[in-house]
């Protein structure tokens, strides 16, 4: 997408990974969703090629996480609930930490602007 203006598209990449959202100068920028050929994707927005803002991770597995990122990087206070949505633990700048009720996990999925995921 290098080179291209600015807008809403979908991408395919050679390894298997796609790019639906909005780009700018080429790259992911503002709101968008990227798929991995490992069945992982991310699901948030963006801002010149990299994860930035509030966004959630769903893994293969089925675990979600609901955070925050700066230039692709985990920052702040996050919620990871497994694959059955019956555990849930707190984040801190991406590494798990102590698991926490149900109701504290939404609590801080509210906070970051996001809903607990289905």
């Amino acid at each position: 997408m290098q080179g291209e203006k600015q807008g809403h598209g979908k991408y395919s990449f050679a390894g298997g990974e796609v790019y639906e959202g909005e780009y700018q100068r080429g790259l992911n920028h503002g709101r968008g969703k990227l798929t991995h050929a490992t069945g992982d994707s991310y699901d948030g927005e963006w801002a010149d090629g990299k994860k930035h803002g509030i966004g959630t991770y769903t893994y293969a597995s089925g675990d979600v996480d609901v955070g925050c990122y700066e230039a692709d990087a985990d920052v702040g206070q996050g919620v990871r609930w497994s694959a059955d949505r019956a555990t849930a633990w707190e984040m801190q700048a991406g590494q798990p930490g102590r698991e926490i009720p149900l109701d504290e996990a939404a609590e801080i999925a509210k906070r970051i602007g996001l809903p607990v995921p289905p």
